[in-house]
């Protein structure tokens, strides 16, 4: 995974889940059991990177696995940009 210190991170380019990659493969074999949270945040993060035309954003993998484990009713875009480690630069 993309390390910096202890952050992990995972790349979605131009709104797309980069699936296939290294980092992403070994983060899902590692969560595999909350899938269906980290999944249903993902699919929502894709569109809206997508809506905002974001070449690439690095999801943080543990910002992530901790907001799945937090109970919440809806997500909202502020939650989602949080996810992001480069959220700072690709906010509307």
């Amino acid at each position: 995974m993309i390390c910096s210190q202890d952050t992990q991170q995972f790349l979605i380019k131009r709104g797309v889940v980069q699936e296939k990659t290294q980092e992403f493969i070994l983060f899902k074999r590692a969560n595999i059991t909350k899938w269906g949270a980290i999944q249903n945040i993902l699919l929502q993060m894709e569109k809206y990177l997508s809506q905002y035309n974001v070449p690439i954003a690095y999801v943080d993998t543990r910002l992530l696995v901790e907001f799945c484990e937090e109970e919440f009713e809806q997500i909202t875009h502020h939650d989602l940009l949080d996810l992001i480690a480069n959220g700072n630069q690709i906010a509307p």
